[in-house]
């Protein structure tokens, strides 16, 4: 019995303690109600509408700001865009100024004419009466594509004459009028045959003098520039070039002969034998097939075994160097193009050596862009003049 009266006083405490909590919090509760109840009596009343006006223009304001941020940066990009490209105009105007003046401005002072523009373009022929005619021109029909065509000249026939001596220093000086002097413009090759049936190609840019009829004992030819001989066999007529610096003596033979003012000389032979004297130095020499022989213009004298085709690709028309001094290729590109060329006035660049080829239909611009290939070159056409410097 005693046990149930304390479980029930434990009901009963338990049920006290849950009212008193409830009664707790309802009482928090009312306490809460009222104070809002207070606030809103002391509070002014809300105003909605403003409140939604001050909300929009919150975000005006921020939207605002957005188009600003975008505007500078806007702005910001195009001035980036246009200090670029003002950036590349002005590095494209600096190289196209440096193309301009061969990409190095060489002061006058230090540039070297190697070659100046000629004015002639015609074909002549001096008669040994000493008229000058036009010549007329025949094109041979067997050309390649990769050729330009090889124009034969035709010579009128003059009257015989008595035959009569003449000295070799008039042969060598071209004062005397008996002698017929037939001059090649720049930019073409011709072919001619000489009185003795000996065929002559001769390359743009030369003249070569001879008789209406050779002399009685020799065949002697002046030539200035370059051509090649395929010589009617005499065995008692030798056949002489003279040239300013060599003499070339033959019987029957085919050889290159290339002595441009300014340039060495070179004699190639193809076939047969030929004879060379160097006045200057006193000197003879023969050479064989396959030889060439250099008389540079301090008069010093190399002979070396080579490949002829090298030194005759000029008649199938082609430029082919192998291992050449930049100033012979130079000078061989004036004369074709017919160009005044100025170069950077320094031995090591003229004397550089290269390997270069190309077609002699291709223009001049194709030419300087293939030259500018080379890293240590830079080549430039300003007119009618090829100016060449160091990079």
């Amino acid at each position: 019995m005693k046990k149930e009266d304390e479980k029930m006083d434990g009901w009963m405490d338990l049920h006290d303690n849950l009212s008193d909590a409830a009664n707790r919090q309802e009482d928090a509760r009312l306490q809460y109600e009222c104070k809002q109840a207070l606030a809103r009596l002391h509070s002014p009343e809300v105003n909605v509408e403003a409140r939604w006006e001050k909300f929009q223009q919150r975000l005006n304001r921020e939207e605002t700001k957005k188009k600003e941020l975008r505007q500078r940066q806007l702005r910001r990009r195009r001035l980036i865009y246009v200090s670029v490209v003002a950036a590349a105009v002005f590095i494209g105007f600096i190289f196209c100024s440096i193309g301009f003046f061969g990409y190095k401005q060489v002061p006058a002072k230090h540039r070297l004419v190697l070659l100046e523009k000629a004015e002639d373009t015609l074909v002549t022929w001096k008669d040994s009466q000493g008229k000058i005619h036009v010549l007329e021109e025949q094109h041979s029909s067997e050309t390649s594509s990769t050729q330009k065509k090889v124009a034969r000249l035709v010579l009128p026939l003059e009257s015989e004459s008595e035959e009569t001596e003449v000295e070799e220093k008039d042969v060598m000086c071209h004062k005397n009028s008996r002698y017929n002097l037939v001059s090649i413009p720049r930019g073409r090759t011709y072919q001619l045959n000489l009185p003795d049936g000996t065929e002559v190609w001769m390359n743009a840019g030369s003249m070569l003098s001879f008789p209406s009829r050779f002399m009685i004992d020799n065949r002697t030819v002046v030539l200035k520039g370059e051509a090649y001989f395929k010589v009617s066999p005499d065995d008692h007529k030798p056949f002489v070039v003279i040239t300013d610096h060599v003499s070339t003596h033959v019987l029957g033979t085919e050889f290159n002969i290339k002595a441009y003012e300014g340039s060495d000389t070179h004699v190639t032979l193809v076939k047969g034998s030929v004879k060379v004297n160097f006045p200057e130095a006193k000197k003879e020499v023969m050479l064989l097939p396959g030889e060439d022989v250099t008389c540079a213009e301090d008069g010093s004298c190399e002979v070396k075994k080579v490949d002829t085709e090298y030194y005759v690709h000029w008649m199938n028309g082609y430029f082919y160097y192998d291992n050449v001094c930049l100033k012979e290729i130079l000078l061989d590109l004036g004369i074709w193009y017919n160009l005044t060329i100025e170069v950077e006035e320094e031995p090591s660049l003229l004397n550089t050596r290269l390997h270069f080829v190309a077609e002699r239909s291709d223009d001049i611009q194709s030419v300087v862009e293939n030259l500018n290939m080379y890293d240590y070159l830079s080549v430039m056409k300003r007119g009618n003049t090829l100016v060449v410097s160091s990079k």
